[in-house]
């Protein structure tokens, strides 16, 4: 999964994600999800916008990793519709990526191809060329 809203995370909130990755990467899910969860509750505290969206991403990445699609899609699709709106070009593209590669792993392969095609032209249009080559890597993969 892509986390493409790291900008302007407050220092306790990146923190509390980064450590929350690192269990994760680590294979220790419930520690990992229990900081984001905490990273969760404290940007929405602080009201740190970046930090929440930040953190549901990860927590929507935990979620595909233990399995749990219908979560893991809800969060992203939560993610897209509020980067929309606040016109946070970068976490769209990100959102539209992660919500290809769940719709791919459901199997709905039409879905995944479209989302991760828009992803790769809004990762395009901001300049993010390495984004936009992993998205494309992504989808010449699940389509063979």
């Amino acid at each position: 999964m892509d986390n493409e809203l790291g900008t302007g995370i407050p220092a306790v909130v990146a923190l509390l994600l980064d450590e929350g990755a690192r269990l994760w990467l680590e294979g220790a899910l419930s520690a990992a999800q229990a900081r984001v969860e905490r990273a969760f509750e404290t940007a929405e505290q602080i009201g740190s916008t970046a930090g929440r969206l930040g953190a549901m991403q990860l927590l929507a990445s935990l979620a595909f990793m233990r399995g749990d699609l219908e979560a893991c899609y809800a969060l992203h699709s939560a993610v897209l519709s509020e980067c929309r709106a606040l016109r946070l070009d970068i976490g769209v593209a990100s959102s539209l990526h992660n919500l290809g590669l769940v719709a791919a792993y459901r199997g709905d392969f039409e879905t995944a191809r479209g989302m991760i095609i828009a992803s790769i032209n809004a990762y395009t249009v901001i300049g993010r060329r390495d984004a936009a080559a992993r998205a494309r890597a992504n989808l010449q993969r699940l389509m063979g």
